[in-house]
């Protein structure tokens, strides 16, 4: 009886929490920033060992420390895993990163996220998320901090194709700063949030929160 009650247990709380899992889809474990590619005038000047690689603009590496990158930048290290993105603002807006991500359901809502840090002590970078291909269209615009921390940030999107291609650009332009990175990317399917559940799946959540409710009344009962 006592296992039947777990398990009965179990399936009223996925129904109430869902079994939705999020997908790393870029975590630059692979020592490169495939499957993206960079944007614009972006290049690649890693790996980094001397702390003087990413001095100019508009490049980036993909590496463990952001001092082995640049010796004025603060001592960030991958959000997890070993390796993370750090790029060099260009002294331009534009493009800095795209990538391509398939496997995707028509309908459904995603949610695109991933972790962002500042690399100097000011002028933070002005990023924007943005999907150009396969869903609609939000733009989400945040500066990165200047204390090195790791903050997570991303979008929502319906998809409207089976694949989306998203980009991250930069809007500030400064020399001095305009400089983060950014570490495992994220795909969350969140599912068709506009269907409605079949009758079967509220019968069976029914069934579970009366029998969770008779359960508790008979313990209370037990206890007078």
């Amino acid at each position: 009886m006592r296992i039947r009650n777990i398990l009965l247990s179990g399936a009223c709380l996925g129904l109430l929490s869902g079994q939705l899992q999020a997908s790393i889809i870029q975590g630059f474990e692979g020592g490169s920033i495939a499957p993206g590619v960079a944007g614009g005038t972006y290049s690649s000047l890693g790996p980094c060992g001397a702390g003087t690689e990413l001095f100019p603009e508009a490049s980036y590496a993909v590496t463990s420390s952001a001092t082995a990158c640049h010796n004025l930048w603060l001592p960030v290290t991958a959000q997890e895993g070993s390796l993370f993105l750090a790029v060099n603002g260009n002294t331009s807006t534009g493009l800095v990163y795209e990538q391509t991500e398939g496997g995707l359901t028509i309908g459904n809502t995603y949610s695109l996220f991933a972790w962002f840090s500042g690399l100097y002590t000011t002028n933070p970078a002005d990023i924007t998320w943005n999907i150009t291909a396969g869903g609609t269209t939000p733009v989400n615009s945040f500066l990165t901090n200047t204390t090195g921390a790791w903050e997570q940030n991303g979008i929502t999107f319906v998809a409207t194709a089976t694949s989306v291609t998203f980009n991250i650009s930069i809007n500030t332009f400064q020399a001095s700063g305009n400089d983060f990175g950014v570490d495992n990317i994220n795909l969350e399917d969140l599912g068709n949030l506009n269907e409605v559940p079949e009758p079967g799946s509220f019968a069976l959540f029914g069934t579970g929160a009366a029998f969770l409710i008779g359960l508790a009344r008979r313990r209370a009962a037990r206890k007078n």
